[in-house]
């Protein structure tokens, strides 16, 4: 399934790493390593890619591929691919907990 992230670049939503929000733009983390990035906000991105069931969204500032990531033991994080660490919100635990039940 493909994503339009923005001046007509649409990219593979299953080959996306993660997308960071950057102030009024979004960096989107590929996995060949390319970063692209796009003005389109974060909430758009995460709009576009509602088919793609394996997005989340664990802070206002990330939107996460699960498919690249594990969930630490204590589930208050996610551990990306690249190492980084993101704190999951307390607001979006429950959403995040009962995404982890459904798979």
């Amino acid at each position: 399934m493909k994503i339009n992230i923005g001046s007509r670049t649409e990219v593979e939503a299953s080959q996306m790493l993660f997308c960071v929000s950057d102030a009024n733009y979004t960096k989107v983390f590929m996995n060949d390593g390319k970063v692209i990035l796009t003005s389109t906000n974060l909430g758009k991105i995460e709009e576009r890619s509602g088919n793609f069931k394996h997005m989340v969204r664990p802070n206002r500032s990330y939107l996460v591929n699960v498919n690249y990531a594990s969930f630490m033991e204590d589930h208050q994080s996610i551990l990306l691919k690249t190492g980084k660490q993101i704190r999951i919100s307390r607001r979006r635990m429950p959403l995040i907990m009962s995404y982890l039940n459904n798979i």
